[in-house]
């Protein structure tokens, strides 16, 4: 795992994402209720801001500070709407507001596979990789471009310089618009949302990653409250695992290495 380094700008940094996520004075007061006039009042959090914004260490005093009733988990999860189907959502805001300000590359749980924002239909690392490598059926896929741009950006790839055709793509390709793509970009929580409702929109809750660290490899398993928990998240000023945890990997080569 590696370390999120966030923009040093923290209070622009803050006032952007509460700005992407656009949260309602209605759904602000509706929140003030759900906090104040129910059993969630002793949680004794004044602002919702707070929570949106809070360090991964003040998020893991929050989680463990009580024990949700399966009703107060309901109320939450209809409230903090990460990724159920429903209009009011919150996950298209969150992933378009850290594509937009943090300049990720790879994953921060394996540091291996690319989990930049670029859209597309194969493994590119960029735009310019995905022009250098495409295969002519994605090319096809990118809106304007017919048999023989395609054929043309194919022809011309080995001077890429003295290419007009591939040169006004690579200084358009933010407003190039892809079919059928797909993104590299998954979001964690490493607090789990299901269980921890409240802080399903946290921003120091989140970690970029590939699909397969997201999906197949982290499991479901819950964090256990001790101490060493702020060391373990990318997302904590605390982080530490990469410098205290060493692995060696060892490989058989088959060879008979008896005398």
């Amino acid at each position: 795992m590696i370390k999120i380094n966030y923009p040093k700008d923290k209070k622009s940094f803050h006032k952007q994402y509460i700005n992407k996520l656009n949260i309602s004075k209605k759904q602000r007061r509706y929140f003030y209720r759900l906090m104040y006039y129910t059993n969630l009042k002793r949680f004794n959090i004044n602002y919702l801001d707070y929570i949106l914004l809070a360090p991964f260490e003040e998020l893991l005093k929050i989680v463990f500070s009580t024990t949700l009733t399966t009703k107060e988990v309901e109320k939450l999860k209809i409230f903090f709407n990460y990724d159920y189907k429903s209009k009011n959502k919150f996950q298209p805001k969150i992933k378009s507001f850290f594509e937009n300000e943090l300049k990720i590359k790879t994953c921060y749980f394996c540091n291996i596979d690319f989990v930049n924002s670029f859209n597309d239909r194969d493994d590119y690392h960029d735009f310019l990789d995905f022009i250098k490598r495409a295969k002519r059926e994605d090319l096809l896929k990118i809106k304007g471009i017919g048999d023989k741009k395609a054929d043309k950006i194919l022809a011309e790839r080995n001077d890429i310089n003295n290419s007009q055709i591939i040169q006004s793509l690579i200084s358009n390709n933010s407003s190039i618009n892809l079919e059928d793509k797909y993104s590299h970009f998954t979001l964690d929580h490493v607090l789990d949302k299901g269980s921890h409702p409240l802080i399903a929109l946290s921003l120091y809750n989140f970690v970029p990653s590939c699909y397969s660290c997201n999906s197949k490899f982290k499991g479901s398993k819950q964090f256990i409250n001790n101490d060493s928990m702020g060391y373990l998240s990318p997302t904590s000023n605390n982080f530490s695992f990469n410098d205290e945890v060493k692995f060696k990997l060892y490989f058989h080569n088959n060879k008979d290495i008896s005398t």
